[in-house]
């Protein structure tokens, strides 16, 4: 029986984050009465400000949510890696907690893990949409499509809107996520910096000369009609340097929709979801829509969801219970806090939809009966709909880092500590803080990725499936206090390679329990333990790693190239048989996805959702967040989320006879 008195809401969104923030605030814009239930606070400090922080905004206690995972079920061969604990003690706790794994940071707050992520943002390949119409049979996800769910949201700041080739790169201009690139200009006073760049570029354009020189010939057509026409010639003659820099951007711009559909590889800069300096993303997006329509858009944080409410087939509310760290993954991890509520009730007239990630939906579901029937019985769960795809199929990419110790300190980090003064330890700003601090400049006002290196890990791929960037720092993974060496090594910089398009998809989500508060156990069967039999993925990643150490050693940019480990460095890894194994042993990954995913109306073996986000055999249930993907999109996830959240408020007011509404 419902309660008259309990809330009710047209729609009740779980999740505030990538795929949640733009649902509800389309939603609401679109004039319904919108729930947003989210886990962690609406927070709004430095660590999530700056984006020069965002490995400290990973470890800061008020949002991270620590997932421990599994990346092999053999233990002999998950204890390899350097970055598994088997029990781990958080600052201030008496005694250490079981973990068994490999730490995967998540983050509790409004909007999600776009509040901590590096805010990368790059448009996918063109056949991550055109896969998902062959196998719906929906040409709605047509890639010439999906990318006008991109130009709505962009407001691209490195290009001119008014230039005359503008359409013909597809960008936004007045999106709400702004997009910028990293500030190359600020590495111009450090050598070191600039060698490695050059070591990339160079190594990149010989390369390219060699294996794909189609795409060195491509590259210069772009240059080439970037500066011609009257619009061009004239802007030379007005200012060359001026335009030579703009053809260059723009030649080098990885989300240029020409560059897509030449699926070229070669040197780009990185384009970041960075706003004049400071980090951008989806929360603000959700706070202008609720500022605007507060009697439409509410937002429940620290609120947490225990299960699904349903009336026959149909999905029409949630329950939940208020109260700060009830969720296991909290920091420190802790049971619920003496001002936690009872469990209470909020129902939705039209629809529920769930966007809590590739790791939470999937948990939400099955606590409320939804999925694996073998896996649920045995727990004392009723099944409700026996959906085999729920929490299967779990995939991320793969990231490995090779660092390189530079013979000098970088003198761009002089005196940078990338993490908020600590007035205890008699810490004042830094100075670079101080200067973000003056007017939101200086090398805090990026994520420290200076360069990438998009490349074929075989030239027979039809697509580039490696994504090689570097950085000023030592990085080789996840692991508690990572984000603090940051400040210690200042003369270490990693070339992260990370390998897209993998082909494992043999990763699980399982209940512990059926208490909502616990972890699920997570286990992503890397590599040979999981479906990729041909050991694809492998190949792939150590064709990464000797590229890099190639041109790095030969250019002899380095004193001395190592993969750094936690005691000492291992012993000189040269054959590929030695690479493969460090690779198995050390990679890592945070774009997980797949484990509800969309698939052709009544595979109900293989898919949890049809290709407008509804789980199938249900009503009034949808699913828009990670977990949707049925194979990893490009390079870095979140912008495919974005996309597809877009195009889910498209489908849900179609339904409702609305459409998409213009931007606030």
């Amino acid at each position: 029986m419902r309660d008259p008195a309990e809330p009710e809401f047209d729609y009740v969104v779980v999740g505030s984050g990538a795929g949640g923030a733009p649902v509800a605030a389309n939603l609401a814009s679109a004039g319904f009465s919108v729930l947003v239930i989210e886990a962690g606070p609406d927070y709004d400090d430095l660590n999530v400000q700056i984006p020069g922080f965002h490995g400290q905004s990973t470890e800061d206690p008020r949002i991270r949510w620590d997932f421990w995972v599994r990346h092999y079920a053999d233990r002999a061969r998950q204890e390899r890696d350097s970055k598994y604990y088997n029990d781990y003690t958080y600052p201030g706790a008496t005694k250490p907690e079981k973990v068994d794994g490999v730490l995967y940071p998540r983050c509790a707050a409004v909007g999600g893990c776009t509040v901590h992520n590096a805010m990368i943002t790059v448009y996918p390949h063109d056949d991550d949409w055109d896969s998902i119409a062959r196998e719906t049979g929906d040409p709605s996800w047509a890639a010439s499509l999906m990318r006008g769910y991109f130009e709505r949201i962009e407001r691209c700041q490195y290009l001119d809107p008014n230039a005359s080739n503008q359409p013909l790169s597809r960008h936004g201009f007045a999106g709400w996520l702004a997009t910028s690139r990293a500030q190359v200009r600020m590495a111009l006073g450090d050598r070191q910096l600039i060698e490695m760049v050059a070591a990339a570029a160079l190594a990149s354009f010989f390369d390219l000369l060699v294996r794909k020189p189609g795409d060195v010939l491509a590259m210069a057509g772009m240059f080439w009609r970037n500066n011609s026409g009257l619009g061009g010639l004239w802007a030379i003659l007005r200012d060359p340097r001026a335009a030579l820099a703009r053809a260059v951007v723009q030649t080098l711009d990885p989300n240029d929709y020409r560059t897509t559909l030449e699926r070229r590889e070669g040197v780009y800069f990185i384009p970041l979801a960075i706003d004049h300096g400071v980090r951008g993303g989806p929360r603000g997006r959700l706070k202008h829509v609720q500022a605007r329509h507060p009697g439409l858009l509410a937002i429940w944080t620290e609120t947490l969801a225990l299960k699904l409410l349903f009336e026959g087939d149909r999905a029409v509310g949630v329950e939940y219970q208020k109260g700060s760290g009830l969720y296991q993954a909290s920091y420190p991890a802790a049971g619920p806090t003496p001002e936690s509520s009872p469990p209470g009730r909020a129902w939705a007239r039209r629809e529920v939809i769930l966007c809590g990630g590739a790791f939470n939906t999937p948990q939400l579901l099955m606590l409320s009966g939804i999925g694996p029937r073998r896996d649920l019985e045995p727990l004392g769960i009723e099944v409700k709909l026996d959906r085999p795809a729920v929490g299967r199929y779990l995939q991320d990419r793969y990231e490995v880092g090779v660092i390189a110790e530079m013979e000098h300190d970088f003198s761009l980090l002089a005196g940078a500590r990338f993490r908020k003064p600590n007035p205890a330890r008699g810490e004042s700003d830094d100075p670079p803080l101080a200067e973000w601090k003056r007017d939101h400049g200086g090398i805090y006002s990026t994520n420290g990725a200076i360069v990438a290196v998009v490349r074929r890990s075989d030239p027979g791929k039809p697509d580039p499936d490696l994504f090689l960037f570097g950085l000023p720092a030592a990085f080789k993974g996840y692991y508690p206090q990572y984000a603090d060496s940051l400040e210690l090594e200042h003369n270490s910089f990693t070339w992260a390679v990370l390998k897209a398009h993998t082909r494992n998809e043999g990763g699980t989500v399982k209940l512990r329990s059926t208490n909502p508060r616990e972890r699920p156990e997570i286990c992503f069967h890397y590599f040979e333990e999981g479906t990729d039999s041909g050991n694809d993925d492998l190949r792939s990643v150590v064709a990464g790693v000797k590229f890099v150490r190639d041109f790095t050693r030969k250019l002899g940019l380095a004193r001395r190239l190592l993969v750094k480990k936690p005691v000492d460095p291992p012993p000189d890894i040269e054959d590929d048989a030695q690479i493969a194994q460090w690779v198995r042993d050390e990679a890592w990954g945070h774009h997980a996805c797949g484990t509800c995913r969309i698939g052709a109306q009544g595979d109900i073996e293989h898919a949890v959702v049809d290709s407008n986000f509804k789980v199938m055999g249900l009503e009034g249930l949808r699913v828009v967040d990670a977990s949707v993907f049925p194979r990893i999109p490009g390079f870095f996830i979140v912008t495919s989320i974005y996309m597809i959240a877009e195009k889910a408020s498209e489908a849900i007011l179609r339904d409702r006879g609305r459409s998409l509404p213009p931007l606030e």
